[in-house]
């Protein structure tokens, strides 16, 4: 679900992603709502820098620095809607999804909830679909 997969955010998003010291770490299912929040913000501020993308109880928290002089409202509100989207798209393939209250919180289609049920775990679920 992390790792190799998620290079395409520091290939699309250089200069974004260059002081992203904390990392980023969440599923490929999130991979469309994180490009969009990226795309739009870089268009308000073009000096944005992430400093952090996580899985956080369920849902997506970018962590973020803006130039003071941009307005940083619209940011917040691109960044609000991504984490409320997340609480509805399946982390692991981007399906709609629910917040399942499991051990760990996690945003998942029924299937990947099926697959949790049946493992009892979320770790090696990864994007598997069928």
């Amino acid at each position: 679900m992390r790792g190799e997969s998620q290079n395409w955010i520091v290939e699309e998003f250089p200069e974004i992603m260059s002081e992203c010291r904390l990392g980023y770490s969440f599923g490929n299912g999130w991979n469309d709502l994180v490009r969009e929040f990226l795309t739009k913000a870089k268009m308000i501020d073009p000096d944005l820098k992430v400093l952090q993308i996580k899985e956080k109880f369920g849902g997506i928290r970018i962590y973020y620095g803006v130039n003071v002089e941009v307005n940083t409202e619209e940011i917040r509100k691109l960044c609000r809607d991504a984490e409320d989207k997340s609480y509805l798209t399946c982390e692991f393939c981007g399906k709609p999804g629910e917040l399942r209250d499991t051990d760990w919180q996690k945003t998942a289609c029924d299937l990947h909830y099926q697959k949790y049920l049946e493992k009892k775990s979320w770790l090696d679920i990864d994007e598997e679909t069928e």
